[in-house]
């Protein structure tokens, strides 16, 4: 088993029936997954697999389902650590989570490391479609979750840490 590291951060699906405080609801149903829209490199013999693996775009149907509202932070997932006695992040210094980070989101967490955190919470990893499903929105066909209009200082953090 390879890991792979996440480079988003960590969110935990729970199932559609009971939600803890915190987690938002995202309907079910039919969705446009994948890229319906062209990028420049498109056309080029050489582009790398990481341009195509989103297309085509197909429908498919994933049932409702809840997510947190927010990523696990630092703090969090140190809880996580002491309590489990599981490894630390690699990017934390001899184990400890970085100073005055606790509450920003934890990064630098494999695949199997996120899983046992969430099974510690009493979650699990949203899959591919439904972290799609809800990271689009409703904006079916869209290049972003409010349209197609690029993004704006009301729409993304730039120039940021």
């Amino acid at each position: 088993m390879t890991l792979r590291q996440f480079t988003a951060s960590l969110l935990l699906a729970g199932a559609a029936s009971a939600a803890d405080p915190g987690m938002v609801f995202i309907p079910g149903g039919e969705f446009l997954r994948g890229r319906s829209h062209k990028l420049p490199d498109d056309g080029l013999k050489w582009s790398p697999v990481l341009l195509q693996d989103d297309q085509p775009a197909r429908r498919i149907r994933i049932d409702p389902f809840y997510l947190d509202a927010h990523e696990v932070t630092v703090g969090e997932y140190a809880a996580f650590v002491r309590a489990r006695k599981h490894r630390a992040p690699y990017n934390w210094e001899k184990g400890l989570p970085p100073p005055g980070k606790g509450k920003m989101p934890v990064t630098g967490v494999a695949w199997g490391d996120a899983s046992a955190y969430c099974a510690w919470k009493g979650k699990r990893l949203p899959t591919e479609a439904e972290w799609e499903r809800a990271a689009r929105g409703l904006a079916e066909g869209a290049k972003y979750p409010w349209g197609d209009r690029e993004p704006g200082k009301a729409d993304a953090r730039f120039n940021s840490v």
